[in-house]
């Protein structure tokens, strides 16, 4: 095929009168090209395939148009697919793209939910002259290509069955797997937090079992287990064919996590402390720098109110790993000033600036969130101490002032169970307690108005309190 080519002149000297009298040189006409011949190109007919489901192809391409050749003579013809004026895909005149550039296409434009997916499609024909003309573009009608992305089932909800829980369908209900509440394919992890008294067994039943009344149906959207019955590992495969019970190899705090859409799960031993290492303790790895405990809030979620100053930077030790650098817990992006971010990583984390601000960290989902307090400028005291029967309410245990605001005492001796109250400034004008007993549960958040005593049983203990939030935590030793 011949194009139509535009004439191209060069311009000569058109001072004649100028070059002729002085030079008598007569300029040469204008060099030009002859018009080539015109040439009609042929429409484009392109329409859609039926839906693909990508589950279900077998091959590792895939038809995404139905295209009619286009014949030019002396050219050659190139095509290309574009969905909603944005992805575009190079096709032969069969119209197949790789299953796999097409399943990340569609996640990524619609996410990983399998479910089907429209996209407005045209096929654009390039035709290439021969003799190096420039292309020309044809392009088809629009048409719809329908795909579904492949991806495992995911439910909408699990709950943990097993020892912990009698094997009854019905408690199982109270342990469900907690998520984040995204759209399952976005987020597909689930994590719980149990407690077990000695080896545990465990399976998982999805929602849909209970919806169908059939707690434990097997199958592809049934039951889940492992391959190897009391399979004690760490971590592995979850199956549904014929799902065997896993196990907890010993007592402790455990959490487990699913990934459902690699359908994995990893058991991992909790720590019932964890502290801060950083500007606020002088990076101390010691036992005296262990200080910043942080302060529980129920379901593995703890946090840490202070005046972040200087870097404002740290990370995260649990009680059995203080001081090994390889186990300490930060941020994948060293120095992240986000507010909320990801724990894990060999980076520090960071407040988005100085100034007071509450760290909240969830040690399961392995995030935190830093909100900065209303209140810049916190009462300050000279001291907080702890009063009650064990010194017969009159000769204060002073605590030490450790970051901003947060006390502790380390070793503290209860020689004398009974009730206790912070207070400041060695003076009632201002006193913390609370309606708690020690032995129930060591921490809790003590106020300020008209509180009652808090009980501690005789012991050994260390004591952190922040004078901020009444938050408090009785470690015995």
């Amino acid at each position: 095929m011949k194009h139509t080519a535009y004439s191209i002149m060069l311009a000569g000297l058109l001072m004649t009168g100028c070059i002729a009298g002085d030079y008598g040189i007569k300029p040469a006409d204008p060099q030009s090209w002859s018009q080539e011949d015109a040439v009609t190109l042929p429409s484009l007919t392109a329409s859609a395939v039926q839906p693909i489901d990508i589950a279900h192809v077998e091959e590792d391409s895939v038809a995404i148009a139905e295209i009619t050749p286009m014949v030019v003579e002396g050219a050659e013809v190139r095509y290309v697919v574009v969905l909603d004026d944005i992805y575009k895909f190079p096709v032969g005149e069969d119209g197949k793209v790789a299953v796999s550039l097409l399943q990340e296409t569609v996640t990524s434009a619609y996410g990983k939910a399998p479910r089907a997916r429209t996209f407005d499609a045209v096929v654009n024909a390039y035709v290439m002259a021969g003799d190096g003309g420039q292309a020309s573009l044809v392009q088809s009608g629009k048409f719809a290509l329908e795909v579904t992305p492949e991806a495992p089932f995911i439910d909408s909800a699990y709950y943990l069955i097993g020892n912990v829980n009698g094997w009854d369908a019905d408690a199982a209900k109270e342990f469900m797997f907690k998520h984040s509440g995204k759209d399952v394919y976005d987020d597909p992890v689930f994590s719980i937090v149990v407690t077990v008294e000695d080896a545990s067994y465990w399976k998982i039943v999805p929602q849909g079992n209970y919806d169908a009344g059939n707690v434990w149906a097997e199958g592809p959207q049934g039951v889940l287990g492992v391959a190897l019955d009391g399979d004690d590992s760490a971590e592995g495969k979850l199956v549904t064919e014929k799902p065997q019970a896993a196990q907890i190899p010993a007592a402790g705090t455990y959490s487990i996590s699913i990934n459902m859409m690699e359908y994995t799960y990893k058991v991992s031993p909790m720590a019932s402390e964890y502290y801060l290492v950083g500007t606020l303790n002088s990076w101390n790895a010691t036992d005296a720098g262990k200080y910043c405990l942080l302060y529980p809030e129920g379901s593995n979620v703890f946090s840490y109110t202070t005046d972040w100053t200087g870097d404002h930077n740290f990370k995260i030790w649990s009680g059995d790993a203080y001081g090994d650098w390889d186990s300490a817990i930060g941020n994948p992006v060293d120095g992240n000033t986000d507010a909320q971010g990801t724990l894990g990583g060999g980076g520090a984390i960071c407040t988005p600036d100085v100034g007071y601000y509450k760290v909240t960290f969830d040690m399961v989902a392995n995030t935190y969130m830093s909100v900065a307090l209303e209140d810049q400028a916190p009462a300050k005291y000279a001291s907080i101490s702890l009063i009650g029967d064990f010194n017969s309410w009159g000769d204060d245990l002073d605590l030490v002032e450790g970051a901003p605001h947060n006390w502790y005492a380390f070793g503290a001796e209860i020689a004398v169970g009974g009730g206790l109250k912070f207070r400041a400034d060695h003076d009632w004008t201002l006193s913390w307690g609370a309606d708690a007993d020690i032995a129930d549960c060591n921490y809790g958040t003590a106020t300020s108005s008209n509180a009652p005593n808090m009980t501690v049983p005789a012991g050994t203990y260390d004591i952190f309190f922040n004078d901020i939030t009444g938050q408090f935590v009785f470690v015995c030793r």
